[in-house]
């Protein structure tokens, strides 16, 4: 009788995957320099409250989500990222997303909506123990920066939120001390809704915000407030998305002056003292 039904859901070979992780998890606790047991995950739609996630998060230390926002095509798929990202990080562990897109046809490189879809989205689940990457297939071990990563959106000034819009969807937002997130994670229907009232807003390109967003489908949007909110009075520090390391000047060196030979004199000539010439007998 085989060990493993080979189903997509086998209850057995999900049990015994977790005894695995979780004996690796202890070894490498208990190692004289102890490490993290980081694991790469691919959930699909598996909601977040599933037993068997959360058994599995019990037993690793740092998730890798393979297959982010770029895999996510359906509202309930998006939405279960986000309880994800958050319920890892209320336990104090790091949780990486890993989004990788296809560029538009006859392009290079991925379009801002692409680059904006992933940073919005994982913005209304970033806490402290977050990380985000962005790039095509495959496009491991390259260094990918995009100027978007600089947004100053500031601390978040709450949760994730939703407003209800027509056809019984939702556009979620997050409140920043100076900026704003949107998502629409409806794969067909594109939606309009009110930036929240009392602040002005730029897109990251520097242009002015009108005060009613247009998000198509599978869209997301980052905003910085002209005027920070009243909110953010007594609210962290604002930091970057991801901040870059500001590299320590090197101290200018200060020229020590090289010290003054003090000539020797020379030793004083000596005086000739005369000689006794004696004269010869005649």
């Amino acid at each position: 009788m085989p060990l493993y039904s080979g189903a997509a859901s086998d209850r057995r070979w999900s049990q015994q995957v977790v005894v695995w992780l979780r004996t690796m998890q202890q070894r490498l606790h208990h190692l004289s320099h102890p490490l993290d047991l980081i694991v790469a995950l691919a959930v699909g739609g598996a909601p977040s409250e599933d037993a068997s996630v959360q058994a599995l998060l019990n037993s690793i230390d740092v998730v890798v989500l393979a297959d982010g926002f770029s895999a996510r095509t359906r509202a309930a798929d998006w939405l279960s990222v986000i309880r994800l990202m958050e319920q890892v990080q209320q336990q104090h562990k790091a949780i990486y997303i890993v989004n990788q897109f296809t560029p538009p046809p006859h392009q290079f490189s991925l379009d801002s909506q692409q680059v904006q879809w992933a940073l919005a989205s994982y913005l209304m689940g970033q806490e402290a123990h977050a990380g985000l990457y962005i790039g095509k297939e495959q496009q491991f071990g390259q260094y990918l920066y995009y100027p978007s990563y600089a947004a100053q959106v500031g601390a978040p000034l709450g949760q994730m939120y939703s407003v209800a819009v027509g056809r019984g969807g939702a556009v979620y937002l997050r409140d920043f001390s100076q900026g704003e997130s949107l998502v629409n994670p409806d794969g067909r229907h594109s939606y309009q809704v009110r930036l929240p009232a009392g602040r002005l807003y730029s897109n990251l390109e520097g242009q002015m915000q009108e005060s009613v967003v247009t998000l198509p489908p599978m869209s997301g949007l980052v905003l910085l407030a002209r005027v920070p909110s009243p909110a953010s009075v007594g609210a962290p520090t604002p930091v970057s998305i991801l901040p870059l390391p500001t590299p320590t000047p090197e101290p200018t060196p200060t020229a020590i002056p090289a010290p003054k030979r003090t000539p020797t004199p020379a030793p004083p000539t000596p005086t000739p003292t005369p000689g006794h010439h004696k004269r010869g007998k005649s």
